[in-house]
């Protein structure tokens, strides 16, 4: 869609995202932080593009049970392909995701993911990482 500049990629919505039908569009639990984040970057989030790159988790799970390996949603690469190709600026969210989109040859920009531990994790930090990762964006001559 011509509307957005940024594709923003994460991995996949995690069981307790599906229980509470939170996603990047609409918000709750990662998706606030981040879109906060972009926000306070001076980014409309309802201008950011979200996709996540690895197929969805079944409802058949236990949320005890054992997170399954994460598999390529080849529909959403093509997605992200399509993306690069005309010309949208690529946001990895996390490092596998970054790590995944460069094996796939499709360049991107690391985000850190809003899901992060430690001192990443406070709010002032995170917004200030995100900024960096998306004035390095821009300094690569692409317009957000």
């Amino acid at each position: 869609d011509p509307r957005y500049a940024l594709l923003i990629v994460g991995e996949r919505r995690s069981r307790l995202a599906i229980a509470r039908d939170a996603s990047w569009e609409r918000g709750g639990q990662c998706a606030t932080t981040l879109r906060a984040a972009l926000a306070a970057c001076g980014i409309d989030p309802a201008r950011v593009a979200f996709r996540n790159l690895f197929e969805e988790l079944g409802q058949d799970g236990h949320s005890g049970s054992p997170e399954p390996p994460l598999v390529i949603d080849r529909a959403a690469l093509a997605a992200v392909r399509a993306a690069q190709a005309q010309g949208r600026a690529i946001g990895a969210l996390g490092r596998r995701v970054e790590a995944t989109l460069l094996r796939a040859d499709v360049p991107c920009r690391y985000l850190p993911h809003p899901a992060a531990r430690g001192r990443i994790r406070r709010r002032e930090a995170y917004r200030a990482l995100v900024a960096a990762a998306i004035a390095a964006v821009v300094e690569d001559g692409t317009t957000v």
